[in-house]
């Protein structure tokens, strides 16, 4: 159905990006430094779920409109820009930090806490947007983001 295609687009809009732009996240976090790269990255990410959010809350009577496709879909571009090159800049920290029989399972915690939020997303964002409303449901993944951006 439409919405189905909509629902995949959204999801490759974050994923068509991160063919390249990983080499160049890679090649700037090298050049800058780790510590600059992060608050870039999720700085992107809080932006790019912001703008994502944001399309939660536009109503538009009429279905043949696609703005808030459009600004969902720019969200989730920006969004994609951050959130890969945030998870090198992540292994490089722990990289830095972590040695031995030690990196494995630093970065095995690292993966697994991700994971882990994945999966409260998939089962709080439903409950929260059919008692509450999509747009908020999104803003809970803005909150989250500006969270991280705040401890990077």
């Amino acid at each position: 159905s439409g919405s189905d295609i909509k629902y995949t687009q959204l999801y490759s809009a974050y994923s068509y990006p991160n063919i390249i732009i990983p080499l160049f996240g890679g090649i700037l976090i090298d050049k800058i430094g780790v510590y600059f790269c992060m608050i870039l990255f999720s700085l992107l990410t809080v932006v790019g779920q912001g703008i994502f959010a944001i399309s939660g809350y536009i109503q538009d009577p009429d279905p043949s409109n696609n703005l808030p496709f459009i600004i969902a879909m720019t969200g989730r571009v920006i969004y994609g820009m951050g959130g890969e090159c945030l998870g090198i800049s992540q292994i490089a920290m722990i990289s830095k930090w972590f040695t031995g029989k030690e990196l494995s399972l630093a970065l095995g915690t690292v993966l697994s806490i991700c994971w882990l939020g994945n999966t409260i997303t998939n089962y709080t964002v439903p409950p929260v947007e059919s008692s509450v409303s999509l747009g908020f449901s999104m803003m809970l993944g803005f909150y989250t983001c500006l969270m991280s951006l705040f401890f990077a």
